[in-house]
């Protein structure tokens, strides 16, 4: 059953909402500092239940992140929580309702029912998709702040896990926020209370990474005022828990937008621990979706333009192409592109060979020494991968800031290029 979100406009009189959150969550008071609000009403499993409020309750407020006001759980007037049991039948009764679709082992077994609870949020954050936004500059600036909101996350002990297009948002209107700080966790090195020589120098790794990442952030003026948010952390996990039950929280996200390593285990057998390598190469395979999908470019695209966004949606080999095809373009084939590719394939080339460099890191950690690495060694090596690929990526915005600002804006040259006046 899939979220559903309503945006509430115009002028907001809290007092006259037709449903005020009980008890503790009654925070309706605090809306009236926004022009619009954003209700977003789920159906979640156990399993998950809660777990993106909490997480957003802990990053509420900081860069790049969206701003939860408040979230509560509706309940039946008995005092019930409201969930789909009411739709389905008890387990005693389940094998007379299951449909077997294909007739396999694998559906051998009657599953139980799953049951689903309602969870009401209201977020603060207004925003819309990237593949709206009028300059090249404001598109990376995009994918910036909602990769430092990821890293903050991360930062809280969360791995986002659906890093897509649908859940990046340049926000209407730039909002005062935190700004993007490093835990002391993170700085502080070697650990007295570590033994292990090995973690205690990946915690060395770690402390080297988050230095350089507040040095390029001071160097870049990212500061208090925020553009973009990654959203929607309904697929998120807490760190610790991905090595208490390894093979069991894995392969989530969006088809489109996932790793390669993760759609090549889309149907095999053996585990794979979905790291922050993972949510990372999805921050590139949205960016290059946009310059293939942005609207503004919509019927002024060549036909190679046109069938490299129809790829996109075809699965690792065909979407591959498409990378290894922009990361070919020389300067002289470029020119016969539409201008979002122009600006961006330089930028994109290098980015193809950081995610090519990141992808193997989780393959390393063998030959680091360890056949069979400790949860704290390897915890420890997520810690160094999720800011070596964010401060590398801030790395390659510092290299072509100057060029990617200096990129026209979208609309005047689209307008142009239909051979419509500008004005």
């Amino acid at each position: 059953m899939a979220d559903t979100g309503l945006v509430i406009t115009r002028h907001i009189q809290p007092h006259k909402l037709k449903y005020t959150p009980p008890g503790q969550y009654s925070a309706a008071s605090s809306f009236h500092h926004y022009e619009a609000i954003i209700i977003k009403d789920s159906m979640q499993e156990l399993i998950r239940k809660g777990r993106e409020t909490e997480m957003l309750s802990k990053v509420k407020g900081k860069l790049g992140v969206m701003n939860l006001l408040a979230y509560w759980e509706p309940l039946k007037s008995n005092g019930e929580a409201w969930s789909t049991e009411i739709y389905l039948p008890n387990n005693n009764d389940r094998n007379s309702f299951w449909w077997k679709l294909f007739d396999t082992e694998m559906e051998s077994e009657v599953p139980e029912c799953e049951i689903r609870h309602r969870i009401i949020q209201v977020l603060g954050s207004e925003g819309f998709s990237l593949t709206i936004v009028n300059s090249t500059w404001k598109l990376f600036e995009s994918i910036t702040h909602a990769m430092l909101g990821w890293l903050t996350m991360y930062q809280e002990g969360y791995l986002h896990r659906d890093v897509s297009i649908g859940n990046i948002l340049r926000l209407k209107k730039p909002e005062h926020r935190e700004r993007f700080h490093i835990l002391p966790k993170f700085k502080q090195g070697a650990s007295d209370g570590t033994r292990d020589q090995l973690v205690r120098n990946v915690q060395i790794e770690v402390k080297k990474q988050a230095e350089q990442l507040e040095i390029l952030i001071e160097e870049l003026g990212i500061t208090n005022e925020c553009v973009a948010v990654i959203a929607d952390g309904g697929m998120c996990i807490e760190v610790e828990e991905c090595f208490k039950e390894r093979g069991l929280h894995v392969r989530s996200g969006t088809q489109e937008f996932m790793s390669n390593a993760l759609l090549k285990l889309q149907r095999a057998t053996e585990q794979h621990d979905q790291s922050p390598v993972d949510d990372l190469e999805s921050f590139f395979w949205v960016t290059l979706w946009t310059l293939m999908n942005h609207t503004k470019f919509a019927g002024l695209r060549t036909k190679e333009e046109e069938e490299w966004g129809t790829s996109l949606c075809h699965g690792i080999d065909r979407r591959t192409f498409v990378a290894v095809e922009v990361n070919d373009l020389s300067d002289v084939r470029a020119v016969d592109h539409c201008q979002i590719i122009r600006d961006s394939c330089k930028f994109m080339q290098d980015f193809y060979r950081l995610i090519a460099s990141i992808r193997d890191l989780p393959l390393l950690v063998k030959q680091e020494g360890r056949n069979d690495p400790s949860e704290e060694f390897v915890m420890w090596k997520w810690h160094s991968w999720a800011f070596e690929g964010v401060r590398r990526f801030l790395e390659l915005i510092k290299k072509h800031k100057d060029q990617l600002i200096s990129c026209p804006p979208y609309q005047a040259l689209a307008l142009r290029g239909a051979g419509q006046s500008s004005s």
